[in-house]
C-alpha cells in the first residue's frame, strides 16, 4: 500500500516465489520509503520478487529479486517513475 513503509514477507509459509508490487510511484511523494525484508528466512528457495509498475525502475531494471536468507531492501522513490536502492 502507498501507507506501508516496512513489509514483513514470512518465507516459511508459502510453496512458490512471492511477487510484491509497489505502488505506482507518481502517486507517493519525493523520497518515500519502503523496507522489505524476508523474515522466514527462505527466499533461497521461495525468491521474493519486488516489481516496479508498468515503465517504472528500480535502479534500471523492472524488478529486483531478493534470494537469500533473510535478505532485506530499502527502496526510496523520486515521486515521479523511479525507486532507488539505498
Amino acid at each position: 500500500l502507498k501507507s506501508d513503509y516496512y513489509v514483513g514477507i514470512n518465507t516459511s509459509i508459502p510453496s512458490a516465489q512471492i511477487t510484491a508490487s509497489l505502488p505506482n510511484a507518481n502517486t507517493l511523494n519525493n523520497g518515500q520509503t519502503f523496507i522489505f525484508k524476508d523474515e522466514g528466512g527462505s527466499a533461497a528457495t521461495y525468491n521474493i520478487v519486488i516489481s516496479a509498475s508498468s515503465g517504472q525502475t528500480i535502479d534500471n531494471q523492472n524488478k529486483v529479486v531478493l534470494e537469500s536468507p533473510h535478505a532485506s531492501l530499502t527502496l526510496y522513490t523520486d515521486g515521479s517513475t523511479k525507486f532507488f536502492i539505498t
